[in-house]
């Protein structure tokens, strides 16, 4: 989500991140000819990191192994950018982060086939870990992440698409992975195991506000802006939150403006994008809850920065 104030993002980045980079970088190279070409261009896009960076914050907060730590983190950041290859080619995206998509140079079946790799270097990672929990929690939030996926996609030009069902589409294709990201690094450390759950619904809180807030910005930032096509969701007929706002109030899609400038204007103007801003910011204040009863440490002090952080982007 490009989105993010990339120099403020900095102040987040962990040294660990490095090491992940490096196995990453690793990982992908191990194959080499296409496969390798495919997976380094999607890899080198400059995502933020930001499953990798809670895979190890959660782990540091009672302490964990350094390579278990990058192990898992790395496992997190596979699985991410596997399903943003396959989102490409669902979506038709030809534009990433402001940079040709891989479906846009290498086609359609060459995106998919190396997002499959990258799941099944993911699993290879997971089996040398002896929690059998933290394969089951993975594969979960992947099941979460297609049926999230699926029903984005075949609601798609539905007016019907109420508010309940966005935010279970939104829990399963963007916030289930972040919430296993947070409780798979808690279960390698020595955290009670009462306090796990806390982590979990840290990172399931933080990533529907997160997806929240891309979706405010797709009526609110330029294509230079955001990295990514203008006006995506509704071209694709993608019901989110500031559209479900603006029905719920009456309006009907017959008054809506044609072009996309007064669209967002209307959405503005009508308190939609208000509505969904404050909707996010509940999600973000539920996520700082969770993290009361851990104990204080710098760990805890950095999921609360990435709190606040979120809570200064994309502002309405």
């Amino acid at each position: 989500m490009s989105y993010l104030d990339k120099q403020h993002l900095k102040l987040l980045k962990l040294p660990e991140l490095t090491l992940v980079d490096y196995n990453l970088r690793r990982t992908v190279e191990d194959y080499g000819g296409l496969m390798t070409e495919i997976t380094k261009h999607i890899l080198s896009m400059g995502g933020k990191r930001i499953r990798p960076a809670l895979v190890i914050t959660a782990a540091n907060i009672f302490g964990a192994p350094l390579n278990a730590k990058i192990q898992l983190a790395t496992v997190a950041e596979l699985i991410h950018t596997a399903s943003l290859l396959h989102d490409d080619v669902i979506d038709d995206s030809n534009l990433r982060r402001g940079q040709p998509t891989a479906n846009n140079i290498w086609g359609n079946s060459s995106s998919v086939l190396a997002g499959d790799y990258l799941f099944a270097q993911a699993f290879n990672i997971l089996s040398n870990f002896h929690e059998r929990q933290i394969l089951s929690i993975f594969t979960d939030a992947i099941a979460e992440m297609c049926n999230g996926e699926l029903r984005q996609s075949s609601g798609r030009h539905n007016l019907d698409i109420d508010l309940a069902t966005y935010l279970r589409t939104i829990t399963g294709k963007t916030a289930s992975l972040i919430g296993a990201a947070c409780e798979t690094g808690a279960l390698i450390s020595p955290m009670p195991r009462e306090l796990v759950p806390r982590l979990r619904n840290y990172g399931i809180n933080l990533g529907c506000a997160y997806q929240i807030i891309d979706d405010i910005c797709d009526y609110t930032l330029t294509e230079q802006q955001s990295g990514k096509p203008w006006a995506n969701d509704i071209k694709h007929g993608v019901m989110t939150s500031p559209l479900i706002f603006w029905l719920e109030d009456g309006n009907t899609m017959d008054s809506l403006p044609t072009d996309f400038s007064g669209i967002c204007n209307e959405l503005k103007n009508s308190g939609a994008l208000r509505r969904t801003r404050n909707l996010a910011d509940n999600y973000l204040n539920q996520a700082m809850d969770q993290l009361d009863p851990l104990p204080e440490c710098p760990a805890i002090d950095y999921l609360r920065t990435i709190v606040d952080f979120f809570k200064t982007q994309c502002q309405v």
